[in-house]
């Protein structure tokens, strides 16, 4: 792992993502590169206008956002973020530098949770596996790179539907794993 890395490093990448609010203020942001406030409640984000401001002001604070502009608009001030920084050197590092000790960790992290959080509802009394419908599934597919690029999209696409504050029913936390290729023709 790259323990000479500064500015954000792997532990709070993984305190950050721990939050689901977080998690997808940072999706989204990485995808329309800056919104506002505004314009994030318009997308899949899970939170209500409280939440979603309290998260901004935390994600700033900590140094995962930047305020990139603000603009008074009738009686309040609107902001305009951006993913800051430390945090895009911090994904580039992982990414494009092919970290794969850190990389490893993160993966890592997100199977336990997901083990976690089954292991957790298994334990309750009123766990119940048929009402509830928790489950796993593998299926192995054979997809070009350009193709699982747009599998990405589409399960993104999917998902984000449901990923609404508010919404009446159970939160579930869907975890989607596309393993490695067993081998690659180069």
């Amino acid at each position: 792992m790259n323990s000479e890395r500064k500015g954000i490093g792997i532990e709070a990448v993984m305190k950050c993502f721990e939050s689901p609010i977080h998690r997808n203020i940072l999706c989204n942001l990485g995808q329309m590169g800056e919104g506002t406030a505004r314009d994030l409640l318009s997308r899949p984000i899970g939170a209500s206008q409280a939440s979603l401001y309290r998260a901004l002001n935390a994600l700033e604070s900590e140094g995962f956002i930047k305020v990139v502009s603000e603009e008074r608009k009738r009686a309040v001030t609107e902001r305009t973020y951006g993913l800051s920084k430390d945090f895009t050197d911090f994904m580039d590092s992982v990414f494009q530098g092919n970290d794969r000790d850190t990389y490893r960790v993160m993966v890592a992290w997100g199977f336990n949770r997901a083990q976690s959080e089954f292991e957790e509802y298994l334990s309750r009394d009123d766990a119940n596996i048929v009402r509830d419908m928790p489950s796993i599934a593998s299926i192995e597919i054979d997809v070009t790179d350009e193709e699982l690029r747009e599998l990405h999209s589409e399960i993104r696409s999917l998902l984000e539907r449901y990923v609404k504050g508010g919404r009446e029913g159970a939160t579930r936390t869907v975890t989607v794993s596309i393993g490695p290729p067993r081998g690659r023709d180069e």
